[in-house]
């Protein structure tokens, strides 16, 4: 199961728990986090899009070096 499924599926059982709630407190918590989730199963899917590819870090800046002082000007 990929990432935004669970996600989505979470979602789903959380406001499955909301409905069966007396509590208006825990209701809203539950669809609070319903929300949250599904959310997040939102990103993870554009994020699945990025073409990212991971791996070791290239240097794009050539160091730069201090120059040598000149003794005699000092």
């Amino acid at each position: 199961m990929n990432l935004s499924n669970h996600y989505r599926k979470r979602a789903t059982e959380l406001a499955a728990e909301m409905r069966c709630k007396k509590d208006p407190a825990a209701r809203v918590e539950r669809l609070q986090m319903a929300k949250a989730y599904q959310s997040l199963a939102e990103l993870a899917d554009r994020n699945a899009r990025l073409d990212v590819v991971y791996g070791p870090a290239t240097r794009l800046v050539k160091e730069i070096q201090p120059e040598p002082k000149d003794k005699e000007k000092m």
